[in-house]
This record gives C-alpha cells, sequence and structure tokens, in this order.
C-alpha cells in the first residue's frame, strides 16, 4: 500500500519544512482574514467538497463500495461506532464530521485508509501508485506528497513506548484480567486473550497510544499510556491524557516517567496547547500522578455513567497548559 498526505497547501510556500503562507486551517477560521481576504463559508465548504471528492474517486478507481470506522475518538453523539460499516455515501458524512473536528477516527478497508490530520491534512493509503495519484488530487486542486507511516517510539531512562500490535495480546490479558487495574479507571476487566486482542484491534491501536515496556524487555507491555480527544479535550489544539499500569509494577515512578515522556512529546512535538487528565473519586493513585506531573484541579462531574460496570461516578478533571509545563521545565 502507498500512503501519501493530501492537503490545500501549495508546496511552492513551503521553504525548508515551513509553510511561509498564512492560511486557514479549520473550520473555525471562518470569517477570519487571510492575505487581505475574508475566508467565507462557502469557500471553506468548496475545500472540504475537495477533499471528501478526492478520497471518494480514489475508492471509485480501487473498486471500493463501503468502509469501516475504527479508533473513533470523541464522537459526540454522532452516530457512528467502532468497527461500523458504512456506505460511501455515509463514508462522505463521516469524512465531514472529522474535517469539521466534531470527532476523529479512520476509515478502512482492505488497500485503503481515510484519516484527517492536523491543520486540514487528510492522510490517504491506497494501492494507487504516485503517478496516478497526483493528476487525481490536481483535478480537485489539491496536492499530494508521499506519507510514510512510522509508528512512533519513544524512550525514558527505564522505558520504551511503543505502538501496540495484536501478538501483545497475551501479555495484554494476564495484567489487564487483574480486577484491581480496569475499574478504577473505567473499565472492565478482560476476560480472555481474545478479548485483550480485540481491545488492541478495536481501541488501543489508536493514534497516540503507546504500550509500556521496560527498557530491558520491550516486548513485553506492562501498561498503557497515550493522547486521545473526548468530552474534556475537543478542540484540536489539546488532548486528554490516560494511562493504566500493572499491579506488579506499582510504586516505581513509572507512570510519572512515562508520562513526563508523553507530555513533552504532546507539547514539543505535536505543538499541543494543553493537555486534560482525570480521575474517578476515590483513585487516590491517579491523582498523586497529575499532581507530580504538574496538573491542577479545573472541574468536577458528577453523575458520570459507566455501563460496562454498572455504576455512576464522580470524575474530577485536570489540566496542564503548554505555559504552565514550560515553567515547570525551565
Amino acid at each position: 500500500m502507498y500512503y501519501y498526505r493530501v492537503s490545500k497547501y501549495d508546496p511552492d510556500y513551503r521553504i525548508n519544512g515551513t509553510y511561509q503562507r498564512d492560511e486557514w486551517t479549520s473550520v473555525s477560521d471562518i470569517g477570519r482574514v487571510y492575505n487581505g481576504e475574508r475566508f467565507t463559508a462557502e469557500e471553506y465548504e468548496r475545500v472540504e467538497r475537495a477533499y471528501i471528492d478526492f478520497a471518494l474517486a480514489v475508492c471509485a478507481l480501487q473498486n471500493v463500495v463501503s468502509l469501516t470506522v475504527i479508533n473513533l475518538e470523541n464522537q459526540n453523539r454522532l452516530p457512528w461506532s467502532n468497527r461500523k460499516q458504512l456506505s460511501l455515501q455515509q463514508s462522505a458524512e463521516f469524512m465531514k464530521a472529522n474535517l469539521r473536528e466534531e470527532c476523529w477516527g479512520r476509515l478502512v478497508t482492505d488497500g485503503f485508509l481515510f484519516e484527517t490530520g492536523y491543520d486540514y491534512y487528510v492522510h490517504i493509503g491506497c494501492d494507487l501508485p504516485l503517478d496516478l495519484v497526483v493528476p487525481l488530487a490536481c483535478r480537485y486542486h489539491l496536492f499530494v506528497e508521499e506519507w510514510s507511516k512510522v509508528a512512533v517510539t519513544l524512550a525514558t531512562e527505564r522505558l520504551i513506548l511503543r505502538s501496540w500490535d495484536e501478538s501483545d495480546a497475551e501479555a495484554l490479558y494476564q495484567y489487564a484480567s487483574d480486577p484491581e487495574v480496569g475499574p478504577p479507571a473505567g473499565w472492565q476487566p478482560h476476560t480472555s486473550v481474545e478479548n485483550s486482542r480485540e481491545i488492541i484491534r478495536d481501541v488501543l491501536s489508536a493514534h497516540e497510544t503507546y504500550a509500556v515496556c521496560l527498557a530491558e524487555d520491550e516486548d513485553t507491555p506492562i501498561g498503557s499510556i497515550g493522547l486521545h480527544r473526548n468530552d474534556l479535550a475537543c478542540h484540536m489544539d489539546e488532548y486528554e491524557l490516560g494511562y493504566w499500569l500493572a499491579k506488579p509494577f506499582w510504586g516505581q515512578g513509572l507512570i510519572p516517567e512515562a508520562a513526563q515522556e508523553i507530555l513533552r512529546h504532546a507539547f514539543e512535538d505535536l505543538s499541543m496547547s494543553r493537555v486534560w487528565c482525570g480521575y474517578y473519586d476515590g483513585n487516590v493513585k491517579s491523582r498523586r500522578v497529575q499532581e507530580k506531573l504538574g496538573f491542577t484541579y479545573h472541574h468536577t462531574t458528577e453523575g458520570i455513567e459507566l455501563p460496562p460496570l454498572n455504576e455512576t461516578r464522580i470524575g474530577h478533571a485536570s489540566l496542564l497548559t503548554k505555559e504552565a509545563w514550560e515553567n515547570l521545565h525551565e
């Protein structure tokens, strides 16, 4: 499969990797002035339609008739769910919602992938070579560059943070089946190796989700940590931090160590402005981790329903801004 980054940005304005022209990057920019012209809803809809029509044209050339939703985040009660199969017409609506930052998720099938990226980029995976994709994009006044989706690996003194793989299912089940691990964070203990494999495929394979491994044994996950968007982090310049660690490794400062690197990655590599983090009432361990990391209390929400556990809880939200993080690391 070939991977491409597709955008409305003319590469003639890119110098040494930096785009030099002032351009809109979000639907929320409608009404602002760029290069002496006011950005209108009509112009936004024209570009949005071009992105979607291009993706559907790639599907047509590959005889794709349906796509499946995976890695869905921040769906805000929209009518989609992980592993749901969509017609191309439904897929177009899903693409529109992603471009408008109403949710984030991937659309996939054999030989095709669609996902939105930061600053109004789209990533396309397909079986079409560059010499076919470039003229197709030009038809929609879009630009294409080859894009290699390399999995990010982060490292600390004692840890390796890497992407999850379905081969991690046995190790994941060993630790995530512990009833002292999942329920405090709001999820059920895993029930089988196959259940763990499904969770890797449907949940832990999400963008910016990492298996926590000891540096001397990076083949064996002992926990998970990641950045995601949901009701707390609903804007493109913010994420929510989530984490858990297997019980045999508690009390060694491993999650604070992993979280420090994830926060550096969020603020420096991904240019985030804010990172949220939450914990349920009574989860003292998680609250202490957040305090060590520099998060400050923001608000409390009562009556949070957790259907998998048949419980209603009180949740506490904490926030760390980029400015506060930089002050902590001067």
